[in-house]
């Protein structure tokens, strides 16, 4: 079964995305500020802050097989790290 990390994926399109990701037969893990629950064995919520870079760095450990970033960044500057961080580990 693949894996796919969403972050920042409980807003208004990670909702939608991680509906159909589910139906498609994915594994979807979902970083977000909140605490939230999943009855679906296939869903787990992960509560962290997704831009903290070395957070981010150990989640990588789960091998994903794709990443959907929905933060929201300042520049390109700030979100070159994650970007390098995610190709490297997808």
């Amino acid at each position: 079964m693949k894996k796919l990390l969403f972050i920042g994926g409980n807003g208004a399109l990670g909702v939608y995305l991680t509906e159909e990701a589910l139906k498609a037969g994915y594994k979807v893990d979902v970083l977000c500020l909140e605490n939230e629950k999943s009855d679906n064995e296939n869903l787990s919520f992960i509560q962290h802050d997704g831009k903290d870079y070395e957070f981010l760095s150990e989640l990588m450990k789960n091998k994903y097989d794709a990443i959907v970033d929905f933060m929201i960044y300042q520049s390109v500057e700030e979100y070159s790290p994650f970007a390098d961080l995610y190709m490297k580990n997808t």
